[in-house]
Formats: structure tokens, sequence, C-alpha cells
């Protein structure tokens, strides 16, 4: 038995440990404070876990803005029981009063609670993936290999797809990881080492250069007594006529020899030139082909030229004039004339110096329009049959050249601006046609209608011709005149002709009659900066005498 003491002590610490009971129980039936020790609970509306508890399944997220690393709190909202109402209720520790909040917005789902929150330590996340490649050599002989080294990073770690292409094709070389390998492209190339990171995509290239070893060869022909070198092609050849001859020059790259069986290669020479040729029979065309090599490796190239029918029995047309004028829009235009031969159609060779080309046109007139002014072109004509096989040219006419004028000074607006060589110019930046005068040389350039340094004395000068100076009594005549670095000209004649414009424009002007000898004056006021200041030119024209018999 115990004694009366000891049951006292014991009865005591009973009684404690049961009040320690009696208030853990009465504790833990807050609901608040059971989830804040991560326990469950039963007495939320319709039971179960505790809506709206900030201990709950919804993960924080994070995301990237403008290179910044931002976190955004997320709370659960779900439905509190049979009610429809949502119960929001806070978590709460020993001792807190309970706070219930209930809400009656919709149900179910994460929401974020509170504005998000910048995270600095981590921006380093929000940097672009990246990535290399490199080739080891950048520059190889066809044949050689170069080694493709490549990696990429991203932020966060992440794997990555990515693929080898290049700019040749469009086949693929799939990758997953940093490596490298052995390419050996037979031209010059660029790959690109691209893929994409859960952070975002990536992209890099590189080039590589390889140099050939074939051989290549490029042959040019032309006609005997002209400067320009063709390639013309079998739809395209190079026409001459009947006595013309032509002469071949090649120039190869990578060859060791080069053959023909159409001309003379002087011991197989990879380069040269020669007349030694087979002319083609008149009335066809003849390929002239040649042959390089290199090793197993061989190039070649052709041109063509066709030796035309020029029939002496075919009457040959006669170019009668060739005048240049403005249309009615200012632009420049020479008007072509030749007597008929009854051909099936004319073709019209026009030439500046040895560049040549032709026109084909029926009739017995042609206007050549757009013409670059103060040009002078060169033309020539012949007749052609196409009735017959194989065709048929006559031989060519005479040639007559003609200068393309420029337009009328009423259609140009006339400016001060600054060119395009730095220098100030006078006249119609808009229209080619019109003439434009250089007014201030500027060492240093111009901007707007000043030089950006001291201005260079211009020298001005003008030109006065009668055409025909001349004349049956009664009839009329024609004044051109021109000038540079004027602000202004005026024009007179003793007989009465007046005219206030710095240049004739199109064909000149036309005078009143003359009926006896005629003097005409240009004067000119040169522009600030051009000397001399004035300029006077003069022109007589005279009447052809009557003679009678008495």
């Amino acid at each position: 038995m115990f004694s009366s003491s000891k049951q006292q002590r014991l009865i005591s610490v009973f009684i404690y440990l049961l009040g320690i009971f009696i208030a853990s129980a009465i504790l833990f039936a807050q609901p608040g404070y059971a989830r804040a020790l991560g326990c469950g609970n039963a007495d939320g509306p319709g039971g179960g876990r505790d809506p709206g508890d900030e201990i709950s399944s919804c993960p924080d997220s994070y995301y990237c803005s403008d290179g910044k690393r931002y976190k955004q709190d997320k709370r659960e909202r779900q439905d509190g029981g049979g009610s429809g109402w949502i119960w929001v209720r806070t978590a709460y520790a020993a001792g807190e009063g309970r706070r219930d909040v209930y809400d009656s917005g919709p149900s179910g789902g994460c929401v974020n609670n509170g504005p998000p929150v910048r995270v600095p330590s981590q921006d380093y996340l929000c940097a672009p993936a990246s990535c290399t490649i490199t080739a080891n050599p950048s520059s190889i002989t066809e044949g050689q290999s170069t080694k493709l080294i490549w990696s990429a990073t991203s932020p966060d770690g992440s794997n990555y797809s990515g693929k080898i292409s290049h700019s040749l094709g469009s086949d693929t070389y799939p990758v997953s990881q940093a490596s490298s390998g052995n390419f050996s492209p037979s031209q010059s190339i660029t790959y690109t080492f691209s893929g994409t990171f859960s952070s975002g995509p990536f992209s890099c290239s590189v080039p590589v250069v390889v140099t050939s070893v074939r051989p290549s060869v490029d042959l040019q022909v032309r006609k005997i007594g002209t400067t320009l070198w063709l390639n013309p092609t079998a739809g395209s050849p190079l026409r001459i006529g009947v006595s013309d001859e032509v002469e071949l020059k090649w120039d190869s790259l990578n060859a060791t020899s080069c053959t023909s069986g159409d001309f003379t290669v002087p011991g197989g020479s990879v380069n040269g030139r020669t007349s030694d040729v087979v002319e083609p029979a008149v009335g066809s065309t003849k390929p002239y082909t040649i042959t390089c090599t290199n090793g197993s490796d061989t190039d070649l190239d052709s041109v063509y030229v066709e030796k035309e029918d020029e029939n002496p029995e075919m009457i040959v047309p006669t170019l009668l004039s060739a005048a240049p004028s403005c249309s009615s829009t200012g632009g420049s235009r020479i008007t072509l004339a030749w007597t008929s031969t009854g051909a099936s159609d004319y073709h019209i060779e026009r030439c500046v110096g040895s560049s040549c080309t032709t026109v084909i046109k029926s009739g017995t007139n042609y206007v050549d329009t757009n013409r670059t002014p103060g040009t002078t072109y060169q033309y020539r004509i012949r007749a052609h049959d196409h009735t017959t096989d194989p065709r048929r040219f006559s031989l060519y006419s005479n040639s007559l050249s003609a200068t393309a004028l420029f337009c009328s000074e009423a259609t140009c607006d006339w400016i001060l601006f600054c060119a395009a060589d730095g220098d100030l110019y006078y006249g119609d930046p808009a229209r080619l046609s019109c003439p434009q005068e250089r007014w201030k040389i500027c060492p240093n350039g111009c901007s707007g209608t000043t030089c950006n340094d001291p201005d260079e004395v211009l020298t001005a000068s003008s030109t006065l011709q009668v055409i025909p100076s001349l004349v049956r009594k009664g009839q009329t005549t024609r004044v051109y005149w021109d000038s540079r670095n004027v602000s202004s000209c005026s024009v007179s004649g003793t007989n009465g002709d007046s005219w206030g414009t710095k240049f004739s424009g199109l064909s000149g002007k036309e005078t009143l009659p003359i009926t006896e000898q005629t003097i005409y004056t240009l004067s000119c006021t040169a522009l600030p900066n051009a000397s001399p200041p004035s300029i006077t030119a003069t022109k007589t024209v005279n009447v052809i005498p009557v003679f009678e018999e008495r």
C-alpha cells in the first residue's frame, strides 16, 4: 500500500496530466491551429480541408519580364460546401482569435495572392539562351574537311533540342548536346546551329570558304574590227556578214590544258587568243567550243556565231535623215527616215562608240526615244528578207550621226541644289533631260544651297550659231545658243527678232524672214562667283545675191 503522502502525490500528477490532455484537446479542436501544425480537420462547411488556407497546394510562380525575375504568390480558392459560398480562412497559431472570411466569388483553382515581388538574385535566369559554333579551319580546298564545334547554354541549365543546317540545302544534322563533327562541303557554305531551350530559342552561324580545284573556262568572241568581247548563246548568236571574220579568246582557272576542234589552241594553252578559226557557212550558225581539263575533271564553254546571207542583189536602203528633237513631255529623241526596198523589215543599228544595239522595225521611219542629251549616236540600217531560207540581208546603208538635244528650257524648273558629287548645281535635278550647270565647286562638299567652305570662281561661257547662215531673200533660218554658269541671256537680231532664255532648247528658234544681212547678238550675265561678269557673241546671216543678166 501507498502511504497517504505518496497517494496524494500520485493524485496530483494524474490531475496535472489530465489538465494537459484537456487543454490540448481544446486547442486541437480549432481548425486553423490544426492546419498550422499540418493536421487535417473536419469542421469546415461540408467537412474536409479548410478552403482558402494560405497553407495550400497552389505553388508560387516565377517569371521574367524585361530581363528581371519576379515571384508571384498563389493561394487556393475552393468551394466551401453546399451553400456555394467561398470560405477563405487564414491559418493562425495558438492564442490567436479565429478569422473566418466568406466570399461569394467563383469557386475552384488558384489565384494571385498579392502583387508580384522582384527577385533580383535570380535575374541571371532571365538572360537569353546563347550558342557558339566554330569551323577549324574556316577555309579549305575542295575535298578537304573542316571540324565544326558547337555548344549552347541556358541560364536555367535546361537541356535543348537542336540541329545543324546549311545554306545550300534543306538537310539537317540533329544534335542534343555540345559536340563536334567533321564536314566536307564541295563549295563555300554557311553552317547554322539552332535549337530551343525551355527558356527560348537560339541560333548562331559560321561560314566556310571552299576553294575549288576543278577547272573552269570562259570563252568569248568578237567580230574583227570591233572592240567588244561577247558570250553569244545559241538563241542569240553573234551575227556577222559574209565578208566578216571573228576572233576568240579564252581564260581558265585550275586547268592544266585546253583543246578545241573548232579553232587552234596553241600547245594546249590554258589562256589565249586566236583568229585561226573555222568560219561558219553562209546562212548558218556555228558553235565554237573549248574544253579544259585538270586530271579527271573537265569544263567546257561555247559561243555561237551566225554568218548571215548578205545578198548583194537585195536593194540597199538609203538612210535619209537622223533628226534630233524633243517630245511634248520634254524627252530627247532622234527620228530616222530611209528609203523603202520592199523588204520584210529593217534592222537598225545604233552605236555609241564601239557599243552597238540593234532594233527591228517595219516601215520607213523610226523614232528613237529617251536618248541622253548631249550624246552622239551613229545609225545605219539594212533590209531583211525572212521569206527565204536561209534568211537574207542587204548590205548596210550609209551611216548618219545625230546628237541628242536638251529638252526645252520651258519644261525645266531652275533651282540651286547640292548634287551627289558635293558641288552646287543650277538646273532641274528631277529631269535628267534638262541641263544642269555646276554653279560652285565645293572642295569640302555642300549643304542645301551653300558650300561647306569658301567658293571657287567658275568660268562663264556661251555659244551662238545660226544655221544656215546663208539664205535666199525672204527665207527664214534657225538660231541656236547655249550657256554655262550664267544667270540670264538674251538674243536679238537686227531684223527685229528677240528671245530671253539661257539656251535655245529643242531645235533652236526660227527667225523672221531674212530680207537683208542680219546680225544676231547673244548677251549673257554671269552667275555670282563666275567670271567674266558678262559675255557677248555675234553671228551674221547673209542673203544670197541675185545676179541679173543685162
